[in-house]
């Protein structure tokens, strides 16, 4: 019996096709290949090994009869859930994303490798993953995650609005805010990644046996909460699963992801995912095990590039500009693809749907500093001291970034780490050979046969091989825009606030807690000391390897300034 919307089971007609599709792939690929050649993404920056012969040219609105997206007018809604494509699979293979009912089941089945703060039935929001009020996170998806319906199978993947959307509340009772293009404050990615690989090693519970009557559980308890009217309109869900859909589920969708799992967690067996932290990301070390990097043999100094999550704003005011912390790409547009390969590798890539974010990260503008919490008459004392001591590297508080006398002349450039003396693990975990190996990325393309995507001719030429990525020998200048919104501050978040800032690092807190959303209007920077924040949040330790809070002081920096004219440069900060 075939019952309509998302609380019924599909038709055995719709179930017979998704079969065919499942096995379709098996037969092109075979279960072993699609094994064998690791198509997983599921760690920040990772980039899958394939080794297709013949590369698809599915990038086009809409997809293709077995491979349908979810789609979205707005491209403010668009960025939060839009799909890059990473959920598909490509040559034969079965897709990269987590087949939805799977998303579902995790958290509920292995609750007790959450970590520990939260309350029960939360979805995955104890990583930081952000829902819309409204949204049950049992089942409806959090901000920074898509759908796509592909081989028959609907899964969920992560997109661009994971590492790049925040939150901040001005009182631990008062509603949240939620800041698109904001660093991710309370993401932890490295957890997330933590918890999916200890539980595809739990072989009594990641089974066929223990997660579908636990996905039966979930589409009973979806149903129902549907019926009571407890999940928010205006959101698309998967329908249940049919006998056949389990069936696929128990012989191929459990036993495939289980193993991809593991043998990512071996791959990437160097990275200590535990140190990254609330918005933080170690970027350029997962593609190095990837793509077959002898880490065995690597220094210790290669082994952590931990750094904080960016802020994408006005980014069509950074062309041009060294980017990356160590200012190793000045393009723009390979940025942006490298940065989505922790959500679609090459093979996989939706460039219609990347392109439409990135057109709307050109213009996208912080929100501004409460204009009460502003004392004018020091920002007027402040403005000059800026000038001086900060406008040469950083360039104007709103674009245009360089402006004339001097403001922004180093703006987007490297300092050297001799001069700038801030920690310098991030800088040497990027490696010369790194920076060869991804100017080999995306070497076939375009692809013959290449088309535009709807009002958007030139993306027929899109993507093109990289050729931008360059080894440097210190940290990039970047612009202030929204600048309060992006503590803790330095390339590896080692510095809680403004104020910390304007100190000499021995004068810097040596521990503090982040993750914590309640703003701190006074120091210019999240709460991290409070009781709450400690509860809370997640003890950052600058002692540790990768988290000093050393440089960026001295007179060139304001550290010596007196305590009459730090107070005016912070007031004058807040305007950025």
């Amino acid at each position: 019996m075939q019952r309509l919307g998302f609380g019924g089971r599909r038709s055995w007609r719709r179930g017979a096709a998704a079969a065919t599709a499942w096995l379709a792939s098996m037969a092109v690929g075979g279960a072993v290949g699609a094994l064998a050649t690791l198509g997983a993404a599921m760690a920040a920056g990772a980039s899958p090994l394939f080794a297709a012969a013949e590369l698809p040219a599915y990038s086009v609105p809409g997809g293709t009869l077995l491979d349908k997206t979810v789609t979205y007018r707005s491209d403010e809604d668009h960025f939060k859930y839009g799909s890059l494509g990473g959920e598909r699979g490509y040559h034969g293979q079965v897709g990269f994303g987590l087949p939805y009912w799977l998303w579902v089941a995790l958290p509920e089945v292995f609750a007790d490798l959450l970590p520990e703060k939260g309350p029960p039935g939360a979805g995955y929001s104890r990583f930081g993953y952000i829902y819309e009020p409204g949204r049950d996170p049992r089942f409806q998806l959090p901000i920074g995650t898509s759908q796509r319906r592909n081989l028959g199978i609907d899964r969920v993947w992560i997109n661009c609005g994971v590492c790049h959307t925040g939150v901040v509340r001005d009182t631990a009772q008062g509603p949240p805010r939620i800041v698109l293009g904001m660093p991710a404050n309370r993401y932890n990615q490295g957890a997330w990644v933590q918890f999916l690989f200890k539980a595809a090693h739990d072989d009594q519970r990641f089974t066929p046996e223990r997660l579908l009557p636990a996905i039966r559980r979930l589409e009973q308890e979806r149903r129902q909460a549907a019926a009571a009217g407890k999940l928010a309109s205006g959101t698309w869900l998967p329908p249940e699963l049919n006998l056949l859909d389990e069936a696929i589920y128990r012989r191929f969708v459990i036993p495939i992801m289980k193993k991809r799992l593991q043998d990512l967690s071996g791959r990437l067996w160097f990275i200590d995912f535990g140190s990254w932290g609330p918005g933080r990301v170690d970027t350029f070390n997962a593609p190095k095990g990837l793509l077959n990097f002898p880490m065995r043999l690597a220094p210790r100094e290669e082994l952590i590039g931990n750094a904080d999550l960016p802020s994408v704003w006005h980014q069509q005011d950074r062309v041009g500009m060294w980017l990356h912390w160590d200012g190793n790409n000045n393009s723009v547009q390979e940025r942006n693809l490298s940065a989505a390969f922790a959500a679609a590798i090459p093979p996989t890539l939706d460039k219609c749907s990347l392109r439409r974010v990135a057109r709307y990260l050109e213009t996208l503008s912080p929100p501004p500093f409460p204009e009460d919490k502003i004392n004018r008459e020091l920002v007027a004392t402040g403005a000059p001291i800026y000038h001086e001591r900060c406008a040469g590297c950083h360039g104007a508080g709103q674009p245009p970034f360089k402006r004339a006398g001097g403001i922004g002349d180093r703006v987007g450039t490297v300092i050297p780490i001799g001069k700038i003396g801030t920690d310098r693990w991030r800088l040497d975990s990027y490696t010369p050979e790194l920076a060869k190996a991804q100017n080999t990325l995306y070497a076939q393309y375009p692809l013959p046969g290449s088309q535009g995507c709807p009002g958007d001719d030139g993306a027929k030429d899109y993507p093109a091989r990289f050729t931008h990525f360059r080894k440097t020998a210190g940290y990039a200048a970047s612009p202030l825009d929204g600048l309060w919104l992006r503590a803790p501050y330095l390339h590896n978040g080692s510095v809680p606030n403004l104020r910390a800032l304007l100190e000499p690092s021995d004068k810097r807190p040596k521990e503090f807690w982040t993750g914590y959303e309640v703003y701190d209007y006074r120091n210019v920077g999240f709460e991290t000391q409070s009781p709450e924040a400690r509860h809370q949040g997640w003890r950052y330790d600058t002692r540790k390897p990768g988290n000093g809070n050393q440089g960026h002081e001295g007179h060139e920096y304001g550290t010596d300034l007196s305590q009459a004219e730090k107070e005016a440069l912070l007031e004058y900060l807040k305007t950025f």
